[in-house]
């Protein structure tokens, strides 16, 4: 499930946090590395339908002969149905609403053409709509539960994780730039441990920059550029930079 959440991620900024989609296209996306420009780390190429949202994307990474290969299906919502993917083995997550908002996603492991359920994560909201809790059923433990806190503005302010003993693993404090909407602090706390994560937008409130704080130091900073059309350009930091080549699908 940690997969199927991070994909779910992955096509919101890819498809909804950039402005204008690209319609009925292919995009081609490659990571090339900073220590030996001359290598392709991978290579993504990404499939648009008409109305601009993912259909496919297949990755394939430098020294692995293995394509890893996603494919997804809307309902007549444009709502998320279904997510298939595959490299070794294949894997299917169901997507199911009410009132247009996720509560439920079914894990299934593809075996012999038989569909064994593997696991199932639910969605539970606050009075005001947001996300407030998302978990395992007991019999899906996998190893968290995630809790969400907001302010007024419907902000979220705190994610605390705990794990199937309902232990707390780590907890997320976000903070505003009162001045603006162009920053967001995130200080991730474990036990005596902690670390700040800052990501910046731009006017249109797209991400421009994100870096961290350690030891008082800026680390891990990266780069986000967009088109004219609102779409990521490129994408860099000080080890590689992945650029997006977007072609109208003429199939």
């Amino acid at each position: 499930m940690k997969l199927t959440i991070s994909i779910f991620f992955i096509l919101f900024v890819c498809v909804y946090a950039t402005g204008q989609p690209p319609l009925d296209s292919i995009c081609f996306v490659t990571n090339t590395s900073f220590l030996d420009t001359t290598l392709v780390d991978t290579v993504q190429v990404i499939y648009y339908d008409s109305k601009g949202f993912e259909t496919e994307k297949h990755i394939r990474f430098k020294g692995d002969k293995h394509l890893f290969y996603f494919k997804y299906e809307y309902d007549k919502k444009n709502l998320l149905k279904t997510e298939l993917i595959y490299n070794l083995d294949t894997t299917i997550s169901e997507f199911q609403y009410k009132n247009k908002k996720l509560y439920k996603v079914t894990d299934f492991e593809l075996t012999n053409k038989k569909r064994i359920k593997t696991g199932e994560t639910l969605w539970e909201y606050d009075k005001r709509g947001n996300v407030s809790r998302v978990f395992n059923p007991k019999k899906w433990y996998s190893n968290y539960t995630k809790v969400f806190k907001y302010d007024s503005l419907n902000k979220e302010i705190e994610q605390i994780r705990f794990n199937q003993n309902n232990e707390e693993v780590y907890k997320c404090n976000y903070a505003y730039n009162i001045q603006s909407i162009d920053s967001l602090l995130i200080v991730l706390k474990k036990e005596n441990w902690s670390e700040t994560f800052v990501t910046n937008y731009n006017s249109s409130n797209q991400i421009i920059e994100t870096y961290k704080i350690l030891n008082g130091k800026i680390v891990d900073q990266n780069y986000i550029q967009y088109d004219e059309f609102g779409r990521i350009k490129n994408e860099r930091n000080k080890y590689n930079i992945i650029k997006y080549l977007y072609k109208k699908n003429k199939s």
